[in-house]
């Protein structure tokens, strides 16, 4: 094994290109139609990081040469620069550097005659007072914001509609900011709001990991990209959440998963740019050295996007895009960070390959098309300016809206109603018109009443939507906002309902939680449920006495049950075991009220879930037994009449079987040990493993002894691996003796990662299995798989270590490499690896790459997505992680150790944290939930999920070409990603003669009809999107036919008709929903809401490609928005 020298930093390694701009424009690669030009570059600017216009069109830039970390001795002296174009040709001829002496400044947003500037702990306010261009005042708005990492600090200033601003932070960041309205909070990343006339502050959005793009559309629904989290571009609005907000229970998800990380944010406008790019977006995967671009269409009350050919791409390694905006001109104007390093949580602070002084803005503009022509705002008269609101230009409007704002009231108000009375409503543009005077009006702090209701009247839902999220602001001081926002939840589209239950969790008092709750009236997405969700639980204090005095307040028992589970508290018991007793609940009611008893209730209330009456209805006793485990597991509760659970050991439904048995030993029964090994010996399965889960939980001797003989037995050796494990949790030294003998006689790699875990994850089992070690010998193979899961635990377990080696008579795993070794390994890499062979190598089972890392959206999501790995990653950092994965690891991938109270502990990556529960994803991306109560300790380990040595099965030669694979995923088109819906995740049939003879006896079709019946194997195509056939066994059929068998998944969210277009489809039949889909090159599949699977059977004697691809597309008379599935 290999491992890199701590000297990271010292290498003179080199692979940075001229930096001369104009050789580099020589390597931009731009759209059909496009053309792109160096609007400015260094030395007039130095790391540009984040932009903004202002009104009179000149480029606000922050730079920052100190990121990430002022050196000791080195006086910061970072910039605000200000970029104009004076002669309309494209490009910036004077540069005025406007603030300097500033610490990496994050965000710049010009106001006035000045700026809002983020400075790393404060948002200040610069100010120009006499005329020269350069800041000669400055004042701190707000201070309190975190400084725990440079690129997550405060960030991504932009202006929104009504006169608020919008900044981000991210995910390490702490803050707590003093206002004249208290103090306000956010832990982790987000967004905030903020009124700078009055100075109000709130938390808007919660999550992500590093969400460095922020956008408004026309009608001012909102969207954000994540620069360190692969989902695309996200659709966001109050109170949402999303991955990583720290004590969220529920979060959102992107529209795109499987994405490149992205930075930045635009969406694509104006007379200058063609048709089809007009309302696309745009954004940077700045690791892949390309602009995308996405079109974004709504459904139901969101929006699902798709992407599209990319806007910019190179091979250049230093072209690093980071911020995209619409100019004046109507171009598209990209912020390139330039640099051949990037971040600083992998790459180390003084890495000599860190660029310092250079930084590009590039201009993408439309052949053939005139620019526009810069519009005077600043000398515009009141009316002139309330006209340019009709613009059809968005940079324009928003200016205009800016400029109105900073007027004031006294100058503009009067030419505001007089552009209202003007309104053509035969206008196409006249309902946007409308609420662009609704948000003027806003900005100069004007209600206006019968404007609102005319907005919230509109016969386009997107000016309503927009109207309602006003009317949220204004709600204290319109006197009929109840009745408003109830004809709001009452709309006919989705998304004026989502703004209505939003605006009214804002109204805050339980008459307003139950008119939320009426919006499960008409149908509900994920986004309302969601909204609804938080809704009822933040409002739960308001309205759970009035339920308390009248359980029909809230109305309908759906709506009820809805409320009482998202409010999650023991306040919601007594009305739940109303609900319960009064037995009038669909299947989906009913397992939600039986959660509320299993979560809360004590013996007394869980024992309506005991009773035999309960547990002989069969359309009863699933909820219940699920709810009692939840009991007894969390919280150790045993219900009154406990002894009816073993009654259903003996019931013809054996689907009862695995709670049941589990319960047995939970609730120590008479006669349970006994019981439950007969269960365990002669069971497999769930059943098997839950009877052993039942031993354990009983604990008493004769229940050690039954897992003593299970251990032991000879008679049933599968039975031997889980039974250790179990035993280890109460007797590791006895379990420790077996566990050596089934090590020595040789086990899958698997079992002996999970044998070895279970004594990891107990007090003194390491030590243990140490000690039964000696003297053994173990298979090079096991002593490899199970040093491997020692290099991975959370425990030090130095001695277990040796131990192993010593019985597998390993060498040690870290052989170091001095730097003249390294350099050697790079050059290799560069002259003779082969990335073919290295995806080859990428998608071996027994490297387990592909389970932990995904490929665009292809694979686990244990640690992070590769997809561009190659375009952010140098080659000897590559190699460095595969040998050393512990020594650097990406934000939001670091391990979280839990002890619970026994003693045990769990480790994974934390998927979140309340004050109810943690969750972790284990290296085997098994979500994990350990209820608060049982957590003694949770703290960041400095240990990788991804274990040492898993290179040590591969050759020199073979380390070589997978770095080389690595290298350039994302950096060149062969190896990156492409912009289509393309399956990449499959189950294919695990072939073997029994299925042979299950296919004879039953058919083809069984496979589709029945699919469970049969074993599958998860699979994922390559970068290409290509599904490699070898990778799918062959099953026998009659006279010598031979076929293979592949499924897949499309997920809507509404039913609907989409097309598959399949590499090859000779000698292809298809199935969906288990019935026969004939299929040729373009197939037409009528797909139902959820997700449906379509399975292909290959005729080998027809189809003679070595690689299958699917590429779904829309139907454009359909409202189905179909995407490959991830899991089905």
């Amino acid at each position: 094994m290999l491992a890199a020298s701590t000297a990271f930093a010292q290498r003179d390694l080199t692979d940075i290109p001229d930096p001369d701009p104009m050789k580099q424009l020589e390597q931009l690669k731009v759209a059909e139609g496009f053309e792109i030009n160096l609007f400015a570059s260094d030395p007039d600017i130095a790391k540009p990081i984040h932009s903004n216009w202002d009104a009179r069109g000149r480029l606000w830039v922050a730079t920052s040469s100190v990121y990430p970390q002022l050196e000791p001795g080195e006086v910061a002296n970072d910039k605000i620069v200000v970029l104009e174009d004076t002669t309309g040709d494209g490009k910036a001829d004077k540069t005025t550097v406007f603030a300097d002496g500033l610490l990496i400044p994050t965000g710049v947003l010009p106001a006035g005659n000045g700026a809002y500037v983020a400075n790393s702990t404060e948002l200040l306010f610069m100010e120009d007072t006499d005329g020269d261009g350069k800041a000669d005042k400055s004042r701190v708005v707000l201070s309190g914001f975190g400084t725990e990492d440079t690129h997550h600090i405060l960030h991504t200033l932009r202006r929104g509609p009504g006169g608020y601003v919008y900044f981000n932070q991210s995910i390490y960041i702490h803050s707590n900011i003093e206002t004249p309205w208290g103090l306000k909070q956010l832990d982790g990343g987000g967004i905030w709001k903020f009124r700078p006339e009055t100075l109000e502050l709130d938390v808007w959005v919660r999550g992500f990991v590093n969400a460095w793009g922020h956008r408004f559309d026309d009608w001012g629904q909102e969207f954000a990209t994540d620069g360190a989290y692969g989902e695309g571009v996200n659709y966001v609005f109050p109170g949402s959440a999303f991955v990583t907000a720290v004590g969220a229970e529920r979060i959102l998800h992107g529209m795109s998963p499987g994405q490149p990380k992205h930075c930045g944010l635009g969406i694509l406008s104006g007379r200058h740019l063609p048709e089809d790019y007009r309302g696309t977006f745009v954004t940077n995967d700045f690791r892949g050295h390309r602009v995308n671009r996405f079109a974004v269409e709504e459904s139901q009350s969101g929006y699902v996007a798709r992407q599209l050919n990319d806007l910019v791409w190179t091979d250049h390694v230093a072209f690093r895009p980071i911020d995209v905006s619409m100019g004046p001109d109507g171009a598209i104007y990209v912020v390139d960070w330039y640099n051949p390093i990037i971040q600083h949580g992998e790459v180390d602070f003084r890495d000599p390959r860190r660029d310092k002084i250079h930084g590009r803005i590039w201009r993408v503009s439309a052949k053939g098309t005139p620019s526009l022509k810069k519009p005077q705002l600043t000398e515009a008269s009141a009316s002139e300016l309330v006209a340019a609101l009709k613009s059809p230009e968005r940079w324009e409007r928003d200016v205009a809206r800016q400029l109105i704002g900073e007027r004031g009231r006294k100058m503009m108000e009067p030419a505001i109603r007089e552009f209202v009375t003007a309104l053509n409503q035969s206008e196409a543009s006249f309902e946007r018109d409308r609420l662009e005077a609704l948000w003027a009006l806003q900005s100069v702090d004007v209600i206006d009443e019968p404007l609102l209701s005319a907005v919230l009247s509109s016969k386009d839902h997107h000016a309503r939507a927009a109207g309602v999220r006003v009317l949220s602001d204004w709600s204290a001081e319109v006197a009929d906002s109840r009745k408003r926002l109830a004809d709001a939840v009452a709309d006919e589209h989705p998304q004026v309902r989502l703004e209505a239950v939003n605006a009214l969790r804002g109204v805050g008092d339980a008459d307003a939680a139950r008119l939320a709750l009426t919006a499960l009236d008409k149908p509900v997405d994920e986004n309302l449920d969601y909204a609804l969700w938080l809704t009822a639980r933040e409002l739960q204090s308001e309205w759970l006495p009035k339920v308390a005095e009248d359980p029909t307040y809230i109305g309908t028992v759906r709506r009820l049950v809805f409320a009482l589970t998202a409010a999650g508290s023991s306040e919601a018991l007594q009305p739940a075991i109303v609900l319960w007793d009064a037995d009038d609940l669909s299947p989906d009611e009913r397992n939600a009220v039986a959660g509320l008893l299993g979560r809360f209730g004590g013996p007394a209330e869980l024992s309506r879930l005991a009773t035999e009456k309960t547990l002989s209805n069969a359309a009863m006793r699933g909820a219940a037994l699920a709810a009692l485990l939840t009991a007894a597991r969390e919280r150790k509760v045993v219900p009154q009449g406990a002894a009816n659970v073993a009654k259903l050991l003996e019931a013809d439904d054996k689907s009862s079987l695995p709670a049941a048995a589990e319960l047995m030993g939970l609730y120590r029964l008479e006669g349970g040990p006994s019981t439950l090994e007969r269960l365990a010996s002669s069971a497999s399965g769930d059943v098997r493993q839950a009877a052993l889960a039942g031993l354990v939980a009983d604990g008493r001797p004769a229940a050690r002894d039954a897992l003593v003989r299970l251990a032991e037995t000879d008679a049933a050796k599968s039975i031997r691996p889980q039974a250790v494990a179990m035993l280890a949790r109460i007797d590791a030294k006895q379990a420790a003796k077996s566990a050596a003998s089934l090590l020595s006689a040789g086990n899958s790699d698997a079992e002996t990662t999970a044998l070895t875990a279970a004594f990891l994850a107990v007090p003194g089992g390491s030590e243990a299995l140490a000690q039964a070690l000696k003297g053994q010998s173990l298979p090079e193979p096991v002593a490899l798989a199970a040093l491997r899961a020692v290099s991975t635990s959370a425990r030090k377990a130095d001695k277990l270590a040796d131990a192993i080696r010593e019985a597998g008579n390993l060498a040690p795993l870290e052989e170091e490499l001095t730097s003249d070794q390294l350099l050697a390994l790079v050059e290799r890499v560069r002259t003779s690896g082969d990335p073919r062979r290295g995806e080859s190598l990428y998608r071996r089972d027994d490297l387990q790459c592909v389970k932990c890392h995904a490929i665009g959206g292809g694979g686990g999501i244990v640690g992070p997505d590769v997809t561009s790995i190659g375009g952010s990653a140098q080659i000897d950092y590559l190699i460095e992680s595969l040998l050393q994965p512990s020594k650097k690891i990406k934000e939001g991938y670091h391990t979280t150790t839990v002890v619970r109270e026994d003693g045990t502990i769990a480790s994974g990556v934390l998927v979140r944290k309340t004050d109810d529960e943690i969750v972790i994803r284990d290296n085997n991306a098994v979500e994990i939930s350990i209820p608060m109560a049982d957590v003694v300790e949770d703290a960041i380990s400095p240990i990788s999920l991804m274990p040492t040595g898993l290179t040590t099965k591969l050759r020199r030669d073979e380390i070589v070409d997978l770095v080389a694979f690595l290298s350039r995923l994302g950096k060149d088109d062969e190896y990156r990603v492409p912009a289509k819906r393309l399956v990449r995740t499959w189950q294919v049939l695990d072939a073997s003669p029994e299925v042979g003879a299950a296919v004879r006896g039953n058919g083809i079709g069984a496979l589709a009809r029945t699919p469970e019946k049969f074993p599958w194997r998860s699979v994922t195509s390559n970068v290409a999107g290509e599904l490699p056939i070898n990778e799918s066994p062959p099953v026998d059929f009659f006279n010598g036919q031979r076929f293979r068998v592949v499924r897949f998944g499309l997920t809507t969210s509404q039913a609907g008709s989409a097309s598959i277009r399949v590499s090859n489809a000779e000698g292809v039949a298809g199935y969906v929903r288990g019935e026969p889909l004939p299929i040729s090159s373009e197939t037409k599949v009528e797909l139902s809401a959820g997700t449906t699977p379509i399975t292909f059977v290959l005729d080998e004697s027809r189809f003679s490609d070595a690689t299958l691809a699917i590429e779904v597309v829309d139907d454009s008379e359909s409202p189905a928005r179909p995407e490959p599935a991830k899991s089905f």
